[in-house]
């Protein structure tokens, strides 16, 4: 059998091409702590509250 069957995705996932487009800057260049209290970190705590306002993180 030359297909591959991932069981764990728990563990990883693959990430759509949309979603990376839309996270890429903080994969590159925004990659600051979002649970830090720094300046630094605002822009991407401010990126998952505006993804998901009822984060604990936001």
């Amino acid at each position: 059998m030359d297909r591959l069957v991932y069981l764990d995705n728990a563990a990883t996932k693959r990430l759509s091409s949309d979603v990376f487009c839309g996270e890429g800057i903080f994969f590159f260049e925004e990659y600051a702590n979002v649970a830090s209290v720094s300046s630094f970190s605002l822009k991407a705590r401010l990126a998952v509250y505006k993804a998901d306002p009822e984060s604990p993180i936001g």
